[in-house]
């Protein structure tokens, strides 16, 4: 908790603020030293490992279709009309 305070107090005497401490600020500046204490202090729980998604590399005859037209549509946009 000291470190992550002594970071925010740099921070707000000009040093730059580190990207994972800034939610923190924003909570210290919407709801004040307290509710920053509180949540600091309380131990975060470990995120959940993600498991992998199998990947897939061909489309259905459907989904085909759906991109083909999209495609074209796409690329029709750009065209000028013909007279």
């Amino acid at each position: 908790m000291t470190e992550q305070y002594e970071t925010l107090r740099a921070a707000a005497l000009g040093e730059r603020l580190p990207v994972e401490a800034r939610s923190g600020l924003a909570l210290l500046q919407r709801r004040g030293m307290w509710a920053w204490a509180q949540v600091t202090a309380t131990p975060r729980a470990q995120p959940s490992t993600a498991r992998p998604c199998p990947l897939r590399t061909t489309a259905t005859s459907d989904e085909q279709a759906v991109i083909r037209l999209f495609a074209a549509l796409a690329t029709r946009i750009h065209q000028p009309e013909e007279p």
